[in-house]
This record gives C-alpha cells, sequence and structure tokens, in this order.
C-alpha cells in the first residue's frame, strides 16, 4: 500500500490511534512530501506515535510535532516500534513519552531499520529515553542523523554509542 501526503494536517483536536499495532504492523509506503503532521497521541496504547509497529515499511520526507505519550512501553514522535523500516529525511519535534521505550525518532529500532537524514528537536521521557532513539539494536543502519535537546539526553536511550557507522 502506498500513501501520500498532499498537504499539512493539524491533528490536535483529535485523539490519535497509532497506525498499526503489535499483530498488525504498517507495512507499506508513507511519502509525507515535505508536509508536517501535528499529533495528540495520548492514550493507554502499547506503542503511541504516528505508527505504533513498522514492519518493512518505507516512510520519507516527513515532520510530526505534538506529543506522542503512553502509559505502555513504546513512543517515537514518527514510529514507537519498528523492525525491517526505512525512515528517511523526516524529523520530529514532538513530545514523547512511554513507560520503557521513547525517542524522538524511533521508540524502539529493531535489525533491519536504515535511518537516513533525519533529525529530531523534541523531548523523550522513559525508562531508556533518547532523542532519536529509546533503544537501538545491533543491525540498524543510520547515517546523517542529529538532534537538538533542551536537557542531557543523548542520542540513545539504551544501547547508545558514539560510533558514528552503527
Amino acid at each position: 500500500m502506498y500513501y501520500e501526503l498532499a498537504d499539512n494536517l493539524d491533528l490536535t483536536e483529535k485523539l490519535w490511534t497509532p497506525i498499526g499495532d503489535k499483530d498488525n504492523a504498517f507495512k507499506g509506503h508513507f511519502d509525507g512530501n515535505g508536509f508536517e503532521i501535528t499529533l495528540n497521541a495520548d492514550g493507554a496504547y502499547e506503542a503511541s506515535g504516528l505508527f505504533g509497529y513498522t514492519d518493512g515499511a518505507q516512510i520519507k520526507m516527513l515532520g510530526i510535532r505534538g506529543l506522542s505519550r503512553t502509559s505502555g512501553d513504546f513512543s517515537g514522535g514518527l514510529i514507537a516500534n519498528a523492525k525491517d523500516t526505512t525512515l528517511e529525511n523526516c524529523y520530529s519535534a514532538a513530545y514523547v513519552s512511554a513507560q520503557k521505550y521513547s525517542g524522538g525518532l524511533i521508540g524502539y529500532a529493531q535489525s533491519g531499520c536504515r535511518v537516513t537524514n533525519c533529525y529530531s528537536a523534541g523531548f523523550s521521557k522513559a525508562q531508556n529515553s533518547g532523542m532519536l532513539f529509546g533503544h537501538i539494536s545491533n543491525g540498524v543502519g543510520v547515517k546523517n542523523l542529529y538532534y537538538r535537546a533542551g536537557s542531557n539526553i543523548g542520542a540513545a536511550g539504551e544501547n547508545a554509542s558514539d560510533n558514528t557507522s552503527l
């Protein structure tokens, strides 16, 4: 499935249900066309973000602002829990929080993910919290990422590394 934004979306007046859950992950292509979504994802979901769970997805040219907060385990500005997913030319300026894993871009990045030319300029809070990733597994490829933080948290909450060739 292929999805494409044609304009900015302001969803702050709507309580957002994340796209994809543990049993039915998002597997399509999402082209943001350089547009931005302002999100209000605040609930008791296991995973909170624009996308809850992705597996084999491709997401590009998308910006996120707003809120991604859950009493569950995973939260990300763009994706709460990603597997074998490509994220490119995206940004997050969102407040994200969860119980265990919270990241400005991706809360929990599993093996096979590729993240290129992305940044985060929001706030992240969880047991394992990072401005880019809450957790980053071995086998995740990253290139040209940056973050701007108003606090002392780093790029990744768990498995953080100074190695830029992850």
